[in-house]
């Protein structure tokens, strides 16, 4: 021990306890046909799941059942329940402003939120206050859970291949799910993507008062806070199926290869990353992060030669 004129930080301990629990299944089959085609497949699924025994968090969190981590997964992602845009109709003075405050006039909306709220921003629900019931206010209180982990608790794959009369043909396909992912700041922070600006697939489908059914809220020419909070809205599920690799060739037959005095020519044309199978189209699975480079889709053409 040292003396507390130290002013050190205690040692960081790893006192918390998980149950993990799951799955894995694989199978395969081969067969062969009279007419010599050659068929392989092989597939396998996992399942893993765990659960947070005991976790450090505080009363705040533990004593409201829509923020306890304790007897959730690891990574459980918590945040604000979205209950879509405020429309031009809920501005029942016509000013602009989406009004909370009593003493400011009637109110148009009966929860505060985060800076001045128009038509088109982003509404919350008031789930809980400091005492567990609705308190006017959106604030920490009222987070929830608005997804699965970041990580996928499912994956699979599947693997195939085919050869006839010189012919071969080779898939893998791979993918996940049970797993979410935010797009909040790939979506609301202007020049965040690269140095750019509002993407393309936000600015064609944002809020605007002819569009009040938009996809995505209202943008402004800067951030938004109440638009930048963690919220269900931005919370996507990105389990998806790719076609990851595909081959396809032709080795020519043995006649040939004598009168060329080669042992073996095999051509072929392969890709990577071919087709994928997905709800969110802007945002590769794959990717770590909401502005990481996505997996790039690519085409070979090649010749195996033995002499």
């Amino acid at each position: 021990t040292v003396p507390y004129e130290y002013g050190l930080n205690l040692a960081q301990e790893n006192a918390g306890k998980m149950n993990n629990m799951g799955f894995e299944v694989q199978f395969g089959s081969r067969k062969q046909f009279q007419n010599g085609l050659n068929l392989n497949i092989a597939a396998n699924l996992s399942l893993a799941k765990n659960k947070m025994i005991e976790t450090f968090e505080t009363a705040a969190t533990y004593n409201n059942p829509n923020r306890r981590r304790t007897g959730r997964p690891m990574g459980t992602q918590f945040g604000y329940r979205a209950l879509g845009f405020f429309s031009t109709d809920e501005d029942l003075n016509g000013d602009g402003i989406i009004n909370t405050d009593p003493n400011k006039g009637p109110v148009e909306w009966g929860a505060s939120q985060w800076g001045t709220l128009r038509p088109g921003d982003i509404k919350y629900e008031d789930l809980s206050g400091p005492d567990g019931v609705p308190d006017g206010k959106i604030d920490s209180h009222d987070e929830c859970v608005i997804g699965y982990p970041n990580y996928p608790l499912m994956t699979y794959g599947l693997n195939g291949s085919a050869n006839w009369k010189g012919f071969d043909l080779s898939l893998f396909f791979q993918g996940s799910a049970m797993v979410s992912k935010s797009i909040q700041n790939f979506q609301t922070f202007p020049f965040f993507n690269n140095n750019s600006n509002l993407d393309y697939e936000y600015y064609n489908n944002r809020w605007t008062p002819e569009n009040q059914n938009a996809k995505y809220p209202i943008a402004w020419p800067a951030p938004s806070s109440n638009m930048q909070q963690g919220s269900s809205f931005w919370t996507r599920h990105m389990a998806y199926l790719r076609l990851k690799n595909v081959q396809f060739g032709y080795t020519l037959p043995r006649t040939v290869m004598n009168k060329l005095k080669i042992q073996s020519i095999r051509v072929y044309v392969a890709g990577q990353n071919v087709l994928t199978i997905q709800n969110l189209k802007f945002l590769d699975p794959e990717t770590s992060s909401q502005t990481g480079y996505p997996a790039m889709k690519t085409f070979n053409i090649g010749a195996n030669v033995t002499f």
